[in-house]
């Protein structure tokens, strides 16, 4: 099974956030709250959505599609993980992100992350 470290949930709640030491802000669900205003463009969900949560939403109309590009990054075998019900267990490789940061091979923390074994 394909986990995730933040529900969906989450993922499309606006946040309650502090500005000078008060609580600003409304929890509501963003997604819920403002789709049937949205009738002419398309709906994208993004910000760590798995497969499994996506299938659903895009089933019921809910969205358009989503966008996944930071799992795939990390997951070059994405694609096949997700058929197969693997783990998106690769660790992000921050500091290597964007270029390498000064390394002089720029596929470290790009393209050298581990495939699954099926």
């Amino acid at each position: 099974m394909v986990s995730s470290p933040v529900s969906l949930n989450d993922v499309y709640r606006q946040p309650i956030f502090t500005f000078k030491g008060k609580k600003r802000g409304i929890q509501h669900d963003v997604l819920e709250s403002y789709r049937p205003y949205i009738k002419n463009a398309k709906i994208f969900l993004n910000a760590n959505v798995t497969a499994e949560e996506a299938d659903p939403l895009i089933a019921a109309g809910k969205i358009d599609g989503a966008f996944i590009g930071f799992n795939w990054i990390m997951h070059p075998d994405l694609a096949k993980r997700v058929l197969h019900g693997k783990a998106l267990d690769n660790i992000p490789d921050i500091p290597h992100l964007q270029g390498g940061k000064g390394d002089k091979d720029w596929t470290v923390g790009y393209t050298d992350y581990a495939v699954a074994v099926y």
